[in-house]
């Protein structure tokens, strides 16, 4: 796991695409921690089941240790439901702007 090593934060505010890519090696490694971590109540089967979850959480405290809080929210916010429908309706709202302009 030593490519997510990090001495400090670098404070950038923004995570690109290819930043940070959770990838089945540290998905493992997390199904292993959260076994001997009975306490916590999670089990691999949990993880499974709420994979995308999991993998946005992880990737967001990534950002957090790598960049900054700001980083983190980026990356939930590009997976979250409520903002994605959100952009989906304003594109939506832009174009029914541009019929009723037309229509005028």
């Amino acid at each position: 796991m030593e490519s997510y090593k990090t001495e400090k934060q670098n404070y950038n505010q923004t995570v690109g695409a290819n930043d940070f890519i959770i990838d089945n090696k540290l998905l493992d490694a997390f199904r292993a921690f959260v076994v001997k971590d009975k306490a916590n109540g999670l089990t691999p089967e949990n993880i499974n089941s709420q994979l995308d979850y999991a993998k946005s959480r992880l990737r967001g405290e990534l950002a957090t240790a790598n960049n900054s809080t700001e980083a983190a929210q980026q990356v939930l916010l590009e997976t979250d439901p409520q903002v994605l429908k959100a952009i989906d309706a304003m594109s939506e709202a832009k174009k029914l702007l541009g019929t009723m302009t037309a229509n005028k």
